[in-house]
C-alpha cells in the first residue's frame, strides 16, 4: 500500500520522496538541476532507486510504474499474501516503469527486457526526461545514508504509528487475501 501511495502522491503532486529512515547526506539543491523532470539515483544493485525519487508531477514514469504495480495487483488479485512488494509494487516496478518511459521513444528497440539502466540522461515521450545519478561504488554512502535511524527506532516508529513491515506482514497470515479481508468487512447492501 505505501507503495502506491508514494507513487501517487509523486504523480499528482510530484516532489521529493525519500524513506523515512534515510537522508539525503550528499545531494544538494543543485545537484538536480533546472531540466531535470525527474531524477534518481543508482540502489545498491545498481537499478533506480525506490528511497529516494524527485519528479515534476504528472511525470510518465511514475504513470508507468503505477501503471505496472497495479497490474501486478490485478493479475494476482487471488493471492496477495503471496505477493512481493519489493517485485510487484516497490523497486523492481519502478525500473519497469523507468524502461517502459524509455521504450517508448526508442525507434531502434536497442533496450532488453531485463536491462539494468546505468546512471545518465535519458529522454522519453512528449521530450520528457530522466536523470539517474550513480550512487554505487566510491559515492556509495555519500547521496543518501541508509538506514540512519540507528538500529530498532524505525521499528518503533512502525509499532506507534501501527504499521508493520513488509518483511513482517506474513507473520500472522490468515489465509484470506487483502481483499477478500475488506469484501468480508462490507456489508453486500452496501454496494
Amino acid at each position: 500500500k505505501a507503495d502506491l501511495w508514494r507513487m501517487i502522491l509523486l504523480w499528482e503532486y510530484g516532489g521529493l520522496y525519500v524513506d523515512i529512515d534515510a537522508i539525503p547526506t550528499g545531494i544538494t539543491p543543485q545537484m538536480i538541476l533546472p531540466h531535470d523532470d525527474a531524477f534518481f539515483i543508482t540502489d545498491f544493485d545498481n537499478t533506480t532507486s525506490f528511497h529516494f525519487i524527485a519528479a515534476s508531477p504528472r511525470h510518465p514514469i511514475i504513470f508507468l510504474t503505477l501503471q505496472h504495480a497495479i497490474s501486478n495487483l490485478i493479475s494476482n488479485a487471488r493471492d496477495t499474501l503471496g505477493i512481493n512488494p519489493v517485485r510487484f509494487t516497490g523497486p523492481v516496478a519502478l525500473r519497469t516503469g523507468a524502461l517502459m518511459f524509455i521504450r517508448l521513444t526508442d525507434k531502434k528497440g536497442v533496450l532488453p527486457h531485463d536491462i539494468i539502466l546505468p546512471p545518465g540522461e535519458y529522454s522519453g515521450p512528449r521530450g520528457r526526461k530522466i536523470r539517474i545519478l550513480e550512487s554505487t561504488g566510491p559515492h556509495a554512502a555519500s547521496w543518501v545514508e541508509r538506514e540512519a535511524m540507528g538500529p530498532g527506532r524505525k521499528e518503533k516508529l512502525y509499532k506507534a504509528q501501527s504499521m508493520t513491515h513488509f518483511t513482517n506482514a506474513n507473520k500472522n497470515k490468515t489465509g484470506i487475501s487483502c481483499i477478500g479481508a475488506m469484501l468480508k468487512h462490507i456489508d453486500e447492501s452496501y454496494y
